[in-house]
């Protein structure tokens, strides 16, 4: 399957109209920064250089994302790995603006910016470790330096992407669904958006662009999945978004009716958007995570408003009634019925269906859902999706619905690793560990041992029985003790168990 192969910079609604508004199978994202102002990259670098080591984090936990983007906003290198990407598509939203500067004074007349945001603190900490007389400004007039940084900016983008440029227009939202499931008035910062606007129209002027628009009653969501705030908006926008992405690339080398279709779209939007605000129906992920605080609680109304969500004919609530079901949550646990509800949603083509549809299948046991498994996790591969590929591997790992075959399973798992599946790592190296060859085990060494050393604990844990059981490794109960101490440290409830044997011993 061919996948279109993008850059995004801005915020996380870019990424996650690809993620939340339909699915990423038909794209490859190269290149993502999120709150790094791309202007202040044409910026003057006068400080060292930091990595991931240098970062100061507090009592904040980091992703390996956000120290990338950390580290990529400060050493300025976001463009030259933009030029090196591969990708054909850029994405860009304008909400990046509205981080702010930091001026930084690394001694005498030297100075850079690093973008303001929720990351700043982070950033000043960490220069405070390499230049302890560093000195910080916030008080500076960064609106005044952006003109002309947008012109290199407008010039850099022309040139790496031509005319694949996708600029999505993204503001604080006016208003918000709260925790109760009703729509409220939210105080936004206009000053922002005004700059906002000012970028949009300068790079929609100078580069010829499309442009995805912003409805005007767009609602953020109080339960989106990084938390409540002015741009985490309601699910149905980045449907539209996600749509409206797909129509333009599609389109692109035709474009006799794509005005047309991205103004039905648009329109279509503020609509979805004024049912939800007159309750003429209901947001989705709002409605479905106040199901499930309901029946977290033992109340079974969470499942009143799940059958609402289906009455609209919500794929994600066909899914969700399955998991109740496979659960036992708010009605009798019936994995038959769990499957029922679940198959139409992956009927519908909603992703993590197909693969939880897979999951009751192995449950159920019988020779015809193990048929039927099968079948929807070789379709599924086939389209390109790394859990399923994985869940392929299961099967043939343990002779589920196919004869057993290790050798097939190790394949089937390698592809779910190149997919980036977490899972896959460890158990990939289980099913070498039990091919048990020395070809198997040199790789399963291979897969842990640059795993463990990053801090991965299901690594650590497996590394400490290869050098406990002298697989692949050295018999070393020194070096087990230690790998299986690190897991352990790390709450890993079997490695706890296998670290005390070892220490008795």
């Amino acid at each position: 399957m061919n996948k279109t192969k993008v850059d995004i910079l801005g915020s996380c609604v870019s990424r996650d109209s690809l993620s939340i508004g339909g699915s990423d199978e038909g794209f490859e994202v190269k290149a993502y920064y999120q709150q790094c102002n791309p202007l202040l990259q044409f910026t003057s670098h006068v400080l060292p250089d930091i990595t991931h080591d240098d970062i100061i984090a507090g009592n904040m936990k980091l992703s390996r994302f956000q120290m990338e983007c950390i580290c990529a906003d400060m050493n300025k290198n976001i463009l030259k790995r933009l030029s090196e990407s591969g990708s054909d598509w850029l994405i860009i939203d304008s909400i990046c603006i509205s981080y702010g500067v930091r001026r930084v004074s690394a001694g005498g007349e030297a100075f850079e910016y690093i973008t303001g945001g929720s990351f700043a603190p982070i950033k000043l900490n960490t220069i405070c470790k390499t230049i302890p007389s560093a000195q910080f400004d916030s008080n500076i007039d960064w609106l005044g330096i952006i003109p002309d940084l947008l012109t290199s900016f407008i010039s850099f983008i022309t040139k790496r992407y031509a005319d694949k440029i996708i600029l999505v227009s993204v503001h604080e939202s006016p208003m918000e669904i709260s925790s109760e499931g009703h729509v409220v008035d939210r105080s936004h910062n206009d000053y922002y958006t005004l700059s906002e606007m000012e970028y949009e129209r300068r790079i929609l002027e100078e580069t010829g662009c499309y442009y995805i628009r912003s409805p005007d009653n767009l609602m953020s969501d109080y339960y989106h999945r990084w938390g409540p705030s002015g741009a985490h908006y309601v699910e149905e926008y980045y449907r539209y978004a996600y749509k409206a992405i797909c129509t333009i690339i599609d389109g692109h080398e035709n474009k006799d009716n794509l005005r047309k279709d991205l103004d039905v779209l648009y329109a279509s939007s503020l609509l979805d958007m004024y049912r939800i605000r007159f309750k003429e129906s209901l947001s989705v992920r709002n409605t479905l995570q106040r199901s499930r605080l309901l029946l977290s609680k033992g109340d079974k109304s969470g499942i009143d408003l799940i059958e609402q969500l289906i009455e609209q004919n919500e794929v994600q609530a066909f899914a969700e009634l399955g998991r109740c079901y496979r659960d036992g949550k708010g009605v009798e646990r019936d994995l038959l019925k769990a499957a029922e509800w679940m198959r139409k949603a992956a009927d519908q083509n909603l992703g993590w269906a197909k693969n939880e549809l897979f999951d009751i299948l192995w449950r159920i046991n019988t020779p015809e859902s193990l048929k039927e498994m099968i079948s929807v996790a070789t379709a599924f591969s086939d389209l390109g999706d790394g859990n399923a590929m994985g869940r392929m591997g299961r099967a043939y790992r343990d002779g589920r619905g196919v004869e057993q075959d290790l050798s097939k399973a190790a394949e089937w798992m390698r592809k779910a690793r190149e997919h980036k599946i977490g899972w896959a790592d460890w158990e990939l190296f289980d099913i070498l560990y039990r091919i048990n060859t020395p070809e198997s085990l040199d790789e399963a060494i291979m897969i842990a041992k640059p795993l463990a050393e990053s801090g991965n604990r299901e690594l650590q844990a497996r590394l400490g029985r290869a050098y406990r059981d002298g697989k692949g490794v050295k018999q070393d109960f020194e070096e087990a003790t230690k790998w299986m101490r690190k897991a352990a440290d790390q709450n890993l409830g079997w490695a706890i168990n296998e670290y005390k044997a070892m220490v008795r011993r």
